[in-house]
């Protein structure tokens, strides 16, 4: 039995939400740490093949770097597919902007207190750096690591408020201040030029 006066109700459209983020952004991001994990691995060619430990940190930052890189350019994809608008979060911090910058945080303090403080005064005084030390703090706190640079990239966006893009920003500097002297080591090292 049917109701004549009634119609069927239609779903109501689904509409995917504006995030705002910076499709731009996440792709240069995920270019640079592919470039990076590139380099580590370049740099890794010239390790001798009587250093297991070396070589486990340079696979392991390296493969830090391009997963990172890999899941980054295939957010930007999902991303690019919803409309372009300013975020509808508004001036509220969100939660992945202060993990982004407790990653990078928590990372860079790692790489400075295993090894990395004690390599940069050997630097300063001319001595031989040693690959292991330099990089130690960024092997075991990889995956903070590249987390804070993905939280840092993915809670940059338009419309989303000063305190997250303030955030998003100190957590990608972060993420670069410990990314540079980490692949410099990798290649100093394939070089021969440190122990």
């Amino acid at each position: 039995m049917t109701n004549e006066g009634t119609s069927p109700i239609a779903p109501a459209p689904t509409v995917r939400e504006a995030t705002g983020q910076s499709v731009t952004l996440i792709r240069l991001v995920a270019l640079g740490l592919l470039v990076a994990g590139v380099v580590d691995i370049v740099g890794f060619s010239g390790f001798p093949p009587n250093a297991p430990v070396e070589q486990v940190y340079a696979i392991g930052i390296a493969l830090s770097l391009m997963v990172t890189a890999l899941v980054l350019f295939l957010r930007s994809f999902v991303i690019a597919r919803r409309p372009a608008a300013p975020s509808p979060r508004g001036e509220g911090v969100d939660a992945p902007a202060i993990l982004a910058v407790v990653f990078g945080a928590g990372t860079a303090a790692a790489a400075l207190l295993l090894g990395g403080a004690e390599q940069l005064g050997l630097f300063l005084q001319g001595a031989r750096l040693r690959y292991m030390y330099e990089t130690e703090g960024v092997f075991f706190f990889g995956i903070p690591w590249v987390l804070g640079i993905a939280f840092g990239a993915f809670t940059f966006r338009r419309g989303g408020g000063r305190p997250n893009t303030l955030l998003a920003i100190v957590a990608l500097v972060l993420g670069a201040l410990v990314a540079i002297p980490t692949i410099a080591a990798s290649l100093i090292y394939g070089l021969g030029l440190s122990d």
